[in-house]
């Protein structure tokens, strides 16, 4: 009786086997969800002329948003920043911060402009703070250059010599 009992429980035991589906035999996978953005990734960067999140600095200009963080990097890679906020009686308060800047300044200095103004012409894209009390009369922030290099007779390899 053992004997015949043994293939009929080996037969059980592979039909309920075969009754699970891989859903079952896989972990369960975390719901992805995607965080909010933080302040911190609503900055405008500008590396080397090629600027990320620049629709906040448009949206800082036209007051939709309180205060804006622009990040410019410099050649050795340091960053230095500018705060940008609207105050109430219609100015920007500007905090200019260039400490983790290897060769500049390590104080952090704080002044006031009129306007934030975007000129745009054909060689280029200039968002400049005007009439700042700390002298300038213009403050360049961020400037996009269209010409992507200068035509030369070494563009293409002509050598005329």
């Amino acid at each position: 009786m053992r004997k015949q009992a043994l293939p009929l429980f080996v037969l059980l035991m592979l039909t309920v086997s075969g009754c699970t589906t891989n859903a079952e035999l896989e972990p369960p996978q975390p719901e992805i969800q995607t965080p909010k953005e933080s302040p911190a990734d609503q900055e405008v960067i500008n590396l080397h002329g090629q600027v990320t999140g620049l629709y906040y600095l448009e949206e800082f200009l036209n007051k939709e948003r309180s205060s804006q963080k622009i990040v410019s990097y410099t050649i050795e890679g340091d960053p230095i920043y500018h705060t940008l906020t609207h105050k109430e009686d219609g100015t920007i308060q500007v905090v200019y911060d260039p400490t983790q800047d290897a060769y500049g300044s390590n104080e952090i200095s704080t002044f006031s402009c009129n306007a934030l103004q975007k000129t745009d012409t054909d060689e280029s894209l200039v968002y400049s703070l005007s009439l700042c009390d700390n002298g300038n009369l213009s403050e360049p922030i961020i400037q996009l250059d269209y010409q992507l290099g200068i035509w030369n007779h070494w563009t293409f390899g002509w050598n005329m010599a």
